[in-house]
């Protein structure tokens, strides 16, 4: 089960995430919360609304105190994606939709099982 957290996303985007997540037997909601009053203890992924999701300065620091953590930062818009891990490595979702967005979070936190 992955357990995923909603912050700062446009409130349709927001919804729609929200309906994604509780309708899969794959993932669970952790919670949603401002990102300057977020709780990221049990926590696998967080879903971040950003205008600018290469940025990487505030998540780094994220990255920094849950190194485990997969962040996926989406522009209000929900045209574009990016996976930030602790690994160093971003990944661009290209085709943003809800099923790629979580595919790339199923495989992401699947590697880390390995």
């Amino acid at each position: 089960m992955i357990r995923v957290m909603l912050s700062d996303l446009s409130p349709v985007l927001g919804a729609a995430m929200r309906q994604v997540v509780e309708g899969s037997a794959e993932l669970s909601l952790a919670g949603e919360a401002r990102r300057a009053d977020l709780d990221l203890d049990h926590t696998d992924a967080l879903l971040l609304g950003t205008e600018t999701p290469f940025a990487g300065a505030g998540i780094v620091g994220l990255l920094d105190e849950h190194p485990r953590l997969k962040i996926v930062c989406i522009t209000p818009d929900g045209r574009h994606a990016v996976l930030h891990e602790r690994r160093l490595d971003s990944i661009e979702v290209t085709d943003v939709s809800f099923a790629t967005i979580f595919a790339t979070l199923r495989t992401a936190c699947a590697a880390e099982v390995l």
